[in-house]
């Protein structure tokens, strides 16, 4: 059964837990420590300091009525996000962090003297590493662009297509940084020594071109 409560978190999650009741889930939209008066809520408070204390209550508050599998989002924006992260490895422990995701948007004027701060962010803390977590059953669909700054090393599949190569008398496998150079350019550079694509960091379509271009259709 679904159950509304109209009023302070601090006395709801107080009566959650006074009831011995669970949680798996909760997500908090707290105010953003804006100094302003939105009409339908204050976001007004005496001092930094008295709004970081009612946010230790409330995260205090939440922590107590998840259950071992439960998780929190909580959802802030550049004003609290350092201290408020702080907060939570403090209530939650450094290990209880699972990501930070970051929401960015284009409304809103635009700043003349700071990058505009158009992003809030969601911290995701989990009460323990069992906590529940259901991925999305249909994903968003990767791009086609291959590359990935990230990544460290070579996958297997290309390092089985060098040794191929490598295996076959007179071949010699040759890795190139260009980041200046256009692919036409590139191609008319690398013809008159033939050879093989293996990689590149361009998408699936260019990379054909380009295999295209070396004679390589």
């Amino acid at each position: 059964m679904n159950e509304f409560y109209l009023g302070d978190a601090r006395q709801g999650l107080q009566r959650l837990a006074e009831q011995g009741r669970r949680v798996q889930l909760c997500y908090l939209d707290p105010p953003y420590l804006t100094g302003r008066d939105f009409g339908a809520y204050c976001d007004r408070f005496p001092s930094d300091e008295d709004y970081y204390a009612m946010m230790r209550a409330v995260l205090q508050g939440v922590y107590e009525v998840l259950d071992a599998r439960g998780s929190l989002f909580l959802h802030i924006d550049w004003r609290t996000h350092a201290r408020l992260r702080l907060l939570l490895e403090e209530i939650f422990g450094a290990e209880g962090f699972r990501n930070e995701i970051v929401w960015c948007y284009r409304s809103g004027g635009r700043a003349q003297t700071h990058f505009s701060r158009k992003h809030d962010t969601l911290l995701f803390f989990a009460k323990s590493r069992g906590a529940y977590f259901d991925a999305m059953q249909d994903p968003l669909p990767r791009a086609e662009v291959r590359s990935n700054h990230m990544k460290r090393g070579v996958d297997e599949d290309f390092q089985d297509r060098v040794r191929n190569l490598l295996t076959q008398k007179d071949e010699a496998v040759v890795f190139m940084v260009v980041s200046s150079m256009t692919e036409d350019k590139f191609a008319e550079a690398m013809r008159p020594f033939g050879g093989d694509i293996l990689q590149t960091s361009l998408s699936i379509k260019d990379e054909e071109e380009l295999k295209c271009e070396l004679g390589k259709c």
